[in-house]
């Protein structure tokens, strides 16, 4: 009897899928876009067992991972050659790329623009880079007028560097600014 059990479980070890935990975790990670990983995860489960299911299944899933990684480094490598082209053709155009095609701007200093617009339009350019997403540029507009020697910020150069500072997740920032806050008080 003790025998038989050793012998059954000799064969249900034998049946156990060890690729199956790697190859998951490697459709996992292609469902969440990290390709990297997945080629990571889907090599383990081949060098596992490549000759269970998911073993094979994880073969042929790496194939599609690197004909998929190899169409996209194309992609980027084009893509920084035309960048480069266009740095060399002008310096002073920056590329950023929008979500239907790139577009060039002419770089321009967020303190000068800031100067050009007047004390009553700061907050307005500040706002526009945040909107922008140039959050550096909202800082270096806002930080003078909030933090520097003497400054009175107004209640909206406040508030603006606070979104700054929530987005930049810079916590020094914001508690600074509630000191501002509770002097006012």
């Amino acid at each position: 009897m003790q025998r038989a059990v050793a012998i059954l479980l000799v064969l249900l070890s034998a049946c156990v899928d060890k690729a199956k935990a790697d190859y998951d975790r490697c459709v996992d990670l292609d469902k969440n876009y990290d390709a990297k990983g997945a080629m990571a995860a889907c090599s383990a489960a081949v060098a596992a067992d490549p000759k269970s299911p998911s073993g094979q299944a994880a073969e042929k899933k790496l194939e599609e991972l690197r004909s998929v990684n190899d169409k996209l480094k194309a992609e980027s490598a084009d893509k920084a050659a035309r960048d480069a082209k266009i740095a060399k053709d002008d310096p002073n155009v920056t590329v950023q790329p929008t979500a239907t095609a790139t577009v060039a701007t002419v770089a321009m200093d967020p303190i000068q623009v800031a100067a050009d617009a007047g004390p009553d339009d700061v907050t307005a350019v500040a706002r526009g880079l945040y909107a922008a997403g140039d959050y550096a540029g909202a800082r270096k507009v806002l930080d003078p007028r909030v933090f520097g020697r003497g400054a009175k910020p107004t209640p909206d150069e406040v508030s603006v560097l606070s979104q700054v500072c929530l987005a930049q997740q810079d916590r020094k920032c914001g508690k600074d600014l509630m000191a501002i806050v509770r002097r006012r008080r």
